[in-house]
């Protein structure tokens, strides 16, 4: 038994740029690049302009976390801070808008806004959340180049911290790259307004803290003994992304992705993965975010399983043949985990989340 959280391979040079943004911060900030195509006038001024997204009523008192996904800030709609066309023209590469689900920023009232081409060469990948959700107050906007151009941005407007990277490949000079943050950063600060600022949400009552303290939990639950006493099996970080934006890393603390994970290095056979051992097992802990079940409930393959002392345990299934997958919210109160298997049924996988939910209930 193993657990998978797979996501797209991103091209070569546009991890090497976000790489290379990294290295040069102490504080781990995200990378981001970017730059314009050279037959593309580099942007000085102001950027074309453009319609302005509808007004909304900014909310203005907090609302609970738990069945209902808290209000976000420019209501969770990427589309009203930069459309796929804008940027395109921006960074004279066409991309276009691909939907994330980044559930431990709508926790927090905010949203992760990502645009890519098809072959992710061209990366524009944001996370937008309440000033107030981070501690940070870092006002940062710079290129730099290694294989591309990257430019990293962090960045507040109108009560609305934007904190990532955008990058862009091939040889581009340094003033169509500045030229594009130029625009990114007018564009975003035409769209930030008061009104599509959201307020930090408040833990519903019964909300697991956020984020987990991985190692403590690891030691309170012997997940060795439910997966079948698996040799060298134990508790250590992994998952999340390649290069998390500093907002997300803030919020996600001492873990990495929220995911808590225990495993060992041996190889198994089939025989021992029969018996109940697991190569890996991990759980993503999301505290308060029991909406996060209405996204599992749209899948066609949506699949209630019952397991004694959670409200509600989905499956979904993803890919199909040999790389048929089955992933798993399991609701606790206002609470999620989350995690996903190489098989159909729970085996060991029921015992090892009630442990866990039990725990974290106790924390």
């Amino acid at each position: 038994m193993s657990i998978l959280v797979s996501r797209p391979l991103v091209a070569a040079s546009a991890v090497v740029a976000a790489v290379a943004l990294l290295a040069g911060c102490a504080a781990g900030p995200a990378p981001v690049a970017s730059s314009p195509s050279a037959d593309v006038p580099a942007q000085t001024s102001e950027p074309a302009q453009t319609s302005e997204p509808a007004p909304t009523s900014a909310p203005t008192q907090a609302a609970e976390t738990g069945k209902t996904m808290p209000a976000r800030v420019f209501d969770g709609d990427c589309d009203a801070v930069f459309t796929a066309s804008e940027l395109s023209d921006i960074l004279g590469e066409k991309v276009r808008h691909d939907p994330e689900s980044a559930w431990e920023l709508s926790q927090a009232g905010g949203v992760n806004c990502l645009w890519r081409t098809e072959s992710y060469s061209t990366l524009v990948n944001f996370d937008l959340v309440p000033r107030d959700a981070v501690t940070s107050t870092e006002e940062t906007a710079k290129c730099k180049k290694s294989e591309v151009w990257a430019c990293r941005v962090e960045h507040e407007q109108s009560g609305i911290r934007v904190s990532g990277f955008f990058n862009v490949p091939g040889t581009r000079s340094k003033a169509n790259a500045n030229a594009a943050l130029d625009a990114v950063l007018s564009l975003f600060d035409q769209r930030a307004t008061p009104q599509q600022a959201a307020p930090v949400p408040i833990p519903a009552a019964g909300a697991w803290a956020n984020p987990v303290d991985c190692a403590a939990l690891g030691e309170a639950v012997d997940l060795k003994s439910v997966f079948n006493n698996t040799p060298g099996f134990g508790w250590y970080p992994g998952g999340g992304d390649a290069f998390p934006s500093p907002a997300r890393m803030e919020l996600w603390g001492d873990t990495y992705g929220l995911s808590c994970t225990w495993g060992t290095n041996r190889e198994l056979s089939d025989k021992q993965l029969a018996s109940g051992m697991a190569t890996t097992f991990s759980v993503q802990v999301y505290g308060g975010a029991a909406w996060a079940q209405e996204e599992f409930d749209q899948q066609s393959s949506a699949t209630d399983v019952d397991v004694a002392g959670f409200d509600r345990v989905i499956r979904v299934k993803t890919g199909s043949g040999d790389l048929t997958r089955y992933s798993f919210v399991a609701v606790h109160g206002p609470n999620v985990l989350s995690f996903s298997l190489d098989q159909k049924k729970l085996g060991n996988a029921a015992e090892a989340i009630t442990l866990i939910a039990a725990q974290l209930d106790e924390s």
